[in-house]
């Protein structure tokens, strides 16, 4: 069973590797966020919270380690980027049963809504702002 089994949650061998990979003790518990139109994600209830990415054919790992890259630049300017959390072999991602894996941190909040254009309107001008 993989990540991508409906509204089920990430199988436990995928959570056993995550483990491994990144050094983590366990989780209580892992649930699925809405979203992700390019990636199955969920929440992994640990020490901190982080957000377990499985990403959806087909993948590239050439792009998506450029994408990490670009991520973790923007996340050093911008704080409401999270970047990509490094493994302990210095990756940020990994491939299980064909499929990249990665975490970030959680970041708490909810969908924007019409009274926030403003204040969304400002955090993309900063994206736009920052060179590359």
């Amino acid at each position: 069973m993989t990540a991508r089994s409906g509204a089920a949650g990430p199988s436990s061998d995928l959570l056993r590797a995550v483990q491994q990979r990144y050094g983590l003790d366990g989780f209580s518990r892992a649930r699925r966020l809405t979203g992700g139109y390019a990636n199955d994600v969920f929440v992994l209830d640990a020490s901190a919270p982080l957000v377990l990415h499985v990403k959806h054919p087909p993948a590239n790992a050439e792009n998506l380690a450029w994408e990490h890259r670009l991520l973790r630049h923007l996340a050093q300017l911008l704080p409401e980027v999270p970047a990509p959390l490094t493994a302990r072999d210095g990756l940020t991602f990994f491939w299980h049963k064909g499929q990249p894996v990665w975490l970030t941190p959680y970041m708490p909040g909810s969908p924007a809504e019409p009274a926030d254009r403003r204040a969304v309107a400002a955090a993309l001008g900063r994206l736009h702002a920052v060179k590359i």
